[in-house]
């Protein structure tokens, strides 16, 4: 299993990563619209792929800016984060959750997120 950053050229394979984990019929629009948010070749999130290219799994979340006490913090929200069924509790989570966090300074400030029905699954 490789674990890399995954691009707007990984698109595609994340959305059939998607409709795997969650059984829905996911876009390639809606997804390029949710989590290809930078001009500046930023990553869109991590990615674990297998051997024969297939991706497995993804992590990506949204920068925000918010308020705290009156001063600007920068934050992440983990928003987009599926693991395909035959590789759940494998540590796959684990593993690209700490590939993204290790990238990412807006961590140790502060994530959150709201959990919806999809994240039971």
């Amino acid at each position: 299993m490789n674990i890399r950053n995954a691009y707007a050229a990984d698109l595609p394979a994340i959305v059939d990563c998607f409709n795997a984990a969650f059984g829905a019929s996911r876009t390639l629009e809606r997804a390029a619209w949710k989590l290809n948010r930078y001009d500046d070749g930023r990553p869109l999130g991590v990615l674990a792929q297998d051997t024969d290219g297939t991706v497995k799994g993804f992590y990506g979340a949204m920068p925000w800016s918010l308020v705290y006490n009156g001063h600007p913090v920068d934050v992440i929200q983990p928003c987009d984060v599926g693991i395909v069924p035959s590789h759940r509790g494998t540590g796959l989570y684990q593993e690209l959750y700490d590939f993204y966090a290790k990238q990412q300074p807006l961590f140790q400030t502060l994530a959150f997120g709201f959990p919806n029905a999809q994240a039971a699954r």
